[in-house]
């Protein structure tokens, strides 16, 4: 572990956009003899539907269908011989990548009336889908018209896509991520209290970076931060500010 001259505990947050690789890169240039642990937002997958009720298994639905696509996606660029090893475990260093919320508290964290909402739309996507068949292919084709497996079955892809959708609109918004940054921001005193920690990296996502960063410092935790390194990332991330308060 690593000395500490001071009692009160460091941090930097880098802020980073999941997609791209530069920011994880970034915050593993650091020395790590300077640093105990490195921290992730993450959390663990939905292993099972047992006793849930409708609204949380259709999201359940749309987190395992989407998991899915990442593993797929994984395994093909595995085959092709251009995969690369999870850089957080190549590190040499302490790390838990599960400091996020885990699905049902995040479930629940977001307004009722917006999650029924969601369900209702993907409800009446579902049944447009069913009975309007064609004009949903006509609808694809004119704005993936370059998708190479155009046809009448494309619109089977709408069934999970929809409830994918409701996940990421459950996950993505300013009350969810309020709720989600003091989550997060537990875990990463709890976990450095109880390994005896005093220095610690931390990966969030760019719209989680502020808010973990001013939850620590209310902790009086020494915090640095870093914005993500992605130019898209900082786009999506200024377009997300418009529509509310993130931190």
């Amino acid at each position: 572990m690593a000395e500490s001259t001071d009692s009160k505990k460091t941090a930097i947050v880098q802020g980073e956009f999941h997609t791209s690789t530069q920011d994880i890169g970034a915050l593993l240039e650091e020395d790590f003899e300077e640093w105990d642990t490195l921290l992730v937002e993450g959390r663990e997958p939905v292993y099972n539907l047992q006793d849930s009720k409708f609204g949380f298994s259709y999201y359940a639905i749309g987190a395992m269908f989407l998991t899915t696509l990442v593993l797929y996606f994984h395994k093909v660029v595995d085959k092709l011989g251009i995969a690369h090893q999870d850089p957080v475990e190549e590190a040499n260093i302490d790390s838990n990548k599960r400091i996020d919320a885990e699905h049902r508290e995040i479930w629940g964290f977001t307004n009722k009336w917006f999650r029924w909402t969601l369900l209702l739309l993907a409800g009446l996507g579902s049944i447009i889908i069913l009975t309007q068949p064609e004009e949903v292919v006509s609808l694809f084709d004119l704005f993936f018209y370059w998708f190479p497996f155009r046809g009448w079955h494309i619109y089977l892809l709408f069934f999970p896509i929809l409830p994918g959708l409701v996940h990421i609109l459950t996950i993505v918004n300013p009350t969810s991520s309020n709720k989600r940054n003091q989550v997060m921001v537990e875990n990463i005193i709890e976990y450095t209290r109880e390994n005896d920690y005093d220095r610690a990296l931390i990966l969030v996502g760019e719209m989680h970076r502020e808010g973990v960063a001013k939850g620590l410092e209310e902790q009086d935790w020494s915090v640095e931060t870093n914005q993500t390194n992605s130019r898209l990332g900082k786009g999506i991330s200024w377009l997300y500010n418009q529509f509310g308060e993130w931190e």
